[in-house]
């Protein structure tokens, strides 16, 4: 079982880079007005966010320390729907760039105890 949460754990560390790229090009491409792509690359984020917070869940259980915990960005998730309702999409790019962006980039990895 300890080898199955090792990996789990390199699973979750190697993805946190694939959330900052995504969010900075779904930063890029909503400020360059390419909304489209933008909301598919939402999409695809939410699903990563959904499949980290799982996986977080679990690694938690068996004392895996420093993960990400995505319940504790639900605010800042719901800011960022309603700015979609809105069509508000430079909101929604501020609010990516400033307040979830941050939290993958000073991400430091897993610790496994």
């Amino acid at each position: 079982m300890d080898r199955i949460i090792e990996e789990s754990a390199v699973m979750y560390n190697t993805y946190i880079p694939n959330v900052v790229k995504g969010c900075k090009l779904i930063i890029e491409n909503l400020r360059e007005n390419k909304i489209p792509e933008g909301l598919k690359l939402i999409s695809d984020m939410v699903e990563g966010l959904d499949w980290l917070q799982k996986m977080g869940d679990l690694l938690i259980l068996h004392r895996v320390e420093n993960v990400i915990k995505i319940e504790d960005l639900v605010e800042i998730l719901n800011e960022i729907n309603m700015a979609l309702e809105l069509e508000d999409y430079p909101l929604v790019a501020d609010i990516l760039e400033y307040e979830i962006l941050v939290v993958f980039e000073e991400f430091n990895g897993l610790i496994l105890t």
